[in-house]
């Protein structure tokens, strides 16, 4: 699997957490998916199935592992097997592609660093 696309979603991921787990009063950043609570937990399934087009919820009792990164790749399996990998590596190719920071001082025309 790609592995930008896999970042990518692994941020989507830790981002989505920490942006849950903020809104909550009292409720530290999450380190591991385990630190979520089973309220946080579904919150955090509702929020990834709109942001990666893909439903989630049915298919979490499948899920064991502990990280944003283990996260990721259940989903990228889950979409795989309903069909939909393609669009949402495309989605996630995409942010990717929006994360990246844009080159401030490209090469000189000769392809030559400078000095």
């Amino acid at each position: 699997m790609d592995t930008a696309v896999v970042g990518a979603l692994t941020d989507l991921v830790r981002d989505t957490a920490y942006m849950i787990c903020g809104e909550q009063p009292g409720v530290p950043q999450p380190k591991l998916l385990t630190d979520l609570d089973s309220f946080s937990s579904v919150q955090l399934m509702l929020e990834l199935e709109k942001s990666v087009e893909v439903m989630l919820l049915e298919d979490l009792g499948y899920f064991e592992g502990t990280t944003f990164g283990d996260m990721a790749v259940h989903i990228l399996t889950i979409a795989d097997k309903k069909g939909e990998l393609d669009g949402l590596v495309e989605r996630m190719r995409r942010i990717a592609d929006e994360r990246q920071p844009a080159a401030t001082d490209p090469l000189p025309t000769g392809g030559t660093t400078p000095a």
